[in-house]
């Protein structure tokens, strides 16, 4: 390996701080700097545990190093080449045994992820930007120094993608800037797709954009995001520092080394299956590793929902490839021969739904046979050879959430050391704790091994890893009260040890305990919903209360997550730290009706925590983003029940939505529509089903609002354009009623990456928006007799 410049590695004082703890908690309001403060495992970033177990390795993020952005230049890139997703993150390591921690690339304004331990433990790869541009680094664990290992930059677009070390760690494949791009040109590519042109340019060059109806599907319907998918895929040999490319010119999503070395199998986005159809379509191809030609198509146009991945894993043997399709309403398996590049059905049977965004199909370590989970929750098992497929366990009452497996070779963890047995992950679907159970592969008995009061996040398979000798698992989990941080297992599953302290600071500070609860919607369904409670509370005295809706979304699920709907802005701590009870209940939908089954389901669920003498219901208000954005403004249509509500990022008008095109022509939200997605869906087009449209669409109804409203809306919004929000405050001012608009200008969709000056404005303007709507100044908290 070439020594180039070392990176600092800092143990850190850390350590002492966490063992010395804070003084008691105290009942204050959790600080809005605090709370942006919280370091946090990003979506999708893999953590992983070395072979030997003695070490994980993983990302923490600091949110407040995000910065608004001008524009669309550096909407998916940071100038120095980082995917946004991974801006602000750091590497760190933690010894499983002494607790020791390590911080990799810890000078300020750079940013560290996606480490990936070598095969014999003893290398961590990583990307960082250090030195000005996004780079391959590698730290080696017996003298405690990372070097660069090439100067070709990284293109790497989302936390998913790490590098690949080779079988014999000796050579490791990445995703590289494209041949003949520079950082700033690539940006200027991508900034063109929205149609973007320098000041400079305007006078001497036309602007128009032309659209034409007849163009193909990738003309006149390509994602946003595909020019960001372009790289090459290259491969560093460790000991020369010489980098290889792969495959050049493609828009690489995922790529897979064979487990005998030789060959690397990838995945190339193609664009959308039909005009604004939201479907994906990739195209999954090979290349050989030591003398790299031309890439062959090893499998065309496999769909995948919404682009978040495709799950690919080779056979022990290196002679196929599995994959699973994925659609909004099923998915099936595959087998593709790696050299003839044939797929075929995994099974001849009718098979169930297999579809799944984040999981591949597993196999036994012999390679005969093949295991998946339905989306119905129970586990399936394939013969490769005859596809004869039968369903191997479903456990009562509780949900699978997950297989425990290697991520290094895709084969399933056994804590037996062999094939007699697997491990699912599990979440009981009354009581919401999650765990982990065995199931004996022979004769399908199931066996509990661990059920914890914790969360254990949405995307398990990043967030869990194994060590080789089949002795420990590590997982991150959090509870209501506490942050996520990586625990772990030995093979018996006894005593989860808790191994990181990512947040020590937040001990100081006492947080509301959360609950679940359980009503009938007016319709007569059976519904649950999580309450947390405001820090402090005490039984018989009545609080103002929030509540928190997302259509789409059980929340009950989260009833043991920190801060409930995620961290940072989102950490709902901030609001129960500050005396306000937050309500978040499921829902349920039918199609044609979602604006009455809204209500329908969430009115009651307000009735209830009334009476079980919570809820103060002369103070109680509603907040929601997106769907849940419209979600607040339906509500409030339809009852003056609620005496505050904040939309952030919603709309109003189904028919305004569905006509909403974007710079380089697409219009998505025409295929949430017509589709019956989540129930959210109208079932077609706007002149099938005019009334549907209409009738749950609340702009038509603001003359019945009597509900102050506040309006967030980031000014640069793309997935719900800000013509959206426009409207609903024009509509509001023009009738009368009390509304506030708040416009953040160069801000996207979600709340959580706007830049950091933003995020605080914003979560000081909602705090305030309900201090002054629920709570009177001179107002006492009031009893449950007094009620």
């Amino acid at each position: 390996m070439r020594k180039l410049t070392s990176v600092a590695l800092i143990v850190v004082a850390w350590n002492l701080l966490c063992q010395a703890g804070f003084a008691q908690a105290k009942s204050v309001p959790f600080p809005v700097d605090e709370a942006l403060a919280q370091k946090s495992f990003p979506p999708f970033a893999p953590i992983s545990l070395s072979p030997d177990g003695q070490w994980v390795a993983y990302t923490l993020k600091d949110l407040r190093r995000r910065e608004t952005k001008e524009g669309t230049k550096y909407q998916y890139f940071s100038p120095t080449g980082v995917g946004n997703p991974a801006v602000g993150g750091q590497v760190w390591l933690t010894n499983t045994k002494t607790g020791e921690n390590i911080s990799l690339a810890p000078k300020n304004g750079t940013s560290s992820w996606a480490p990936v331990w070598s095969p014999d433990g003893k290398y961590l790869a990583f990307f960082s930007d250090e030195g000005g541009s996004a780079h391959l680094w590698v730290w080696e664990k017996a003298s405690g120094k990372a070097q660069m290992v090439s100067d070709a930059i990284v293109r790497s677009f989302t936390s998913i993608e790490v590098c690949r070390w080779t079988p014999d760690g000796k050579k490791i494949v990445f995703k590289i800037l494209p041949y003949g791009t520079t950082l700033e040109n690539g940006e200027n590519i991508i900034a063109s797709f929205h149609n973007e042109t320098k000041s400079s340019e305007k006078a001497s060059k036309t602007t128009v954009t032309i659209f034409d109806s007849s163009l193909k599907e990738e003309k006149a319907a390509s994602l946003d995001e595909v020019i960001a998918y372009q790289a090459d895929l290259a491969v560093v040999d460790l000991d020369k520092g010489i980098v290889k490319t792969l495959a050049r010119g493609f828009r690489i999503f995922n790529y897979w080394v064979s487990p005998d070395g030789q060959n690397v199998a990838f995945t190339h986005l193609i664009g959308l299956e039909a005009p604004n159809s939201g479907q994906s379509i990739f195209d999954l191809l090979g290349v050989t590793l030591n003398s790299p030609g031309d890439p062959r198509i090893i499998a065309s146009k496999i769909t995948q929902s919404y682009g978040v991945n495709v799950n690919v894993s080779w056979s022990p043997d290196s002679k196929l490839l599995s994959y699973v399709t994925a659609k909004r309403r099923g998915g099936e398996s595959f087998l593709v021969e790696y050299s003839s590049g044939a797929p075929r059905r995994a099974t001849k049977l009718s098979s169930p739904n297999f579809g799944d965004y984040f999981r591949p199909p597993l196999w036994d370590p012999s390679g005969q046979f093949l295991y998946l989970l339905t989306l119905e929750g129970a586990l399936w098992k394939i013969s490769v050879a005859d596809g004869a497929a039968s369903e191997i366990a479903r456990i009562p009452n509780r949900s699978i959430l997950d297989v425990v497996w290697s991520s290094t070779d895709n084969t399933f963890w056994s804590p037996d050391g062999g094939a007699r047995s697997l491990v699912l992950t599990i979440r009981d679907d009354e009581t919401k704790q999650v765990g982990f159970y065995k199931v004996e592969l022979n004769t399908g008995k199931v066996v509990k091994l661990l059920e914890e009061n914790k969360y254990y996040g949405t995307t398990l398979s990043y967030f869990r890893d194994t060590s080789a000798d089949g002795q420990r698992i590590a997982y991150i989990a959090e509870d209501a009260a506490h942050s996520a941080d990586i625990w772990m297992l030995d093979g018996n599953f006894s005593n989860p040890r808790q191994i990181t302290k990512t947040n020590p600071q937040l001990a100081q500070y006492k947080f509301g305990s959360s609950r679940l609860v359980e009503w009938r919607s007016v319709d007569g369904v059976r519904l649950q919903g999580t309450l947390l409670l405001p820090a402090g509370y005490k039984e018989g005295e009545r609080y103002p209360m929030i509540v928190y809706p997302y259509p789409i979304d059980a929340r009950s699920n989260n009833v043991n997550r920190f801060g409930i709907t995620g961290t940072g802005v989102e950490n709902i701590q901030l609001f129960a730290t500050r005396g306000y009870a937050v309500f978040f209940p499921d829902i349920v939908l039918n199609q044609g009706t979602t604006m009455r089954d809204l209500a329908k389901s969430i009115i009651p669920g307000v009735d209830k925590v009334v009476e079980m003498g919570i809820a103060d219901n002369d103070r109680i208000g509603v907040i929601g983003h997106s769907w849940g954005g419209y979600t607040a403004l339906s509500l409030i249509v339809q009852t003056p029940r609620f005496k505050a509500a904040v939309m952030r990022g919603g709309y109003g008008n189904l028919i305004g939505m569905y006509g909403d095109m974007e710079s380089n022509g697409s219009a998505r939200a025409q295929m949430l529509y017509e589709a019956d997605f989540g129930n959210l869906g109208m079932g077609g087009t706007p002149w099938q089903f005019r009334d549907r449209y209409i009738e749950n669409s609340p702009v038509f109804y603001l003359d019945k609002v009597e509900t102050p409203l506040l309006i967030i809306h980031g000014g640069a919004e793309r997935t719900v354009q800000v013509h959206n929000a426009n409207e609903i405050f024009v509509d509001l001012r023009r009738l009368g009623k009390t509304v506030i608009y708040a416009r953040y200008d160069g801000e996207q969709h979600t709340e959580g990456l706007w830049g950091y000056a933003n995020q605080v404005d914003y979560v000081n303007r909602v705090i305030a928006w309900f201090d002054k709507w629920l709570k009177a100044p001179d107002a006492k908290t009031k009893t449950a007799e007094g009620r």
